[in-house]
């Protein structure tokens, strides 16, 4: 912490810290000065964008070239414009052994088949809600059909009870 009346000058944030085709655990804050992230086994080394809030303080990267299968420090340090306030960002790099990475690869595998499973199961279920909505449409047409059929019937009953009890006052005078 440095007390200065221009905190742009002693500023060691960054504003960007990104490993190329990786993710950083937890994601990216300017707060937050520790990381973890997973490589495969082939990467010995691999390239890192840090840049600084201040476009005049500077980065420091170190640990980044001949990494060894498991954890490896990485260390981002950015010192300040004013040349002497420094900040220092740490990302362990976990290089996947060679099994650890078989079964990564596998696991990787193994949730494609599922997601493909799902999106089978869904497009299935979806043509099938499709077909059920045919299927009840069709009965809800046949439906109307004989309640249109129904309707017909009772009015025609209407109208010959109506005829009839016409005919019969007729008759009857």
């Amino acid at each position: 912490m440095t007390k200065t009346a221009n905190l742009m000058l002693a500023n060691t944030n960054l504003e960007i810290l990104a490993i190329e085709n990786a993710l950083l655990n937890p994601p990216f804050d300017t707060n937050v000065t520790h990381y973890k992230v997973e490589v495969p086994n082939e990467m010995t080394r691999f390239n890192l964008l840090a840049i600084p809030e201040n476009e005049q303080a500077r980065v420091e990267v170190k640990g980044k070239d001949d990494l060894q299968e498991g954890d490896n420090s990485v260390y981002v340090e950015v010192i300040a414009a004013n040349g002497f306030t420094k900040k220092q960002y740490e990302v362990v790099v976990h290089r996947r052994t060679i099994e650890e990475q078989q079964q990564y690869e596998k696991e990787q595998k193994e949730n494609k088949e599922k997601w493909e499973e799902i999106n089978t199961i869904e497009k299935t279920a979806v043509l099938s809600n499709d077909n059920e909505k045919t299927i009840h449409k069709e009965d809800e047409n046949t439906a109307k059909s004989w309640l249109g059929k129904i309707g017909i019937a009772v009015i025609a009953i209407g109208v010959i009870f109506i005829v009839a009890k016409q005919y019969g006052k007729r008759k009857n005078k």
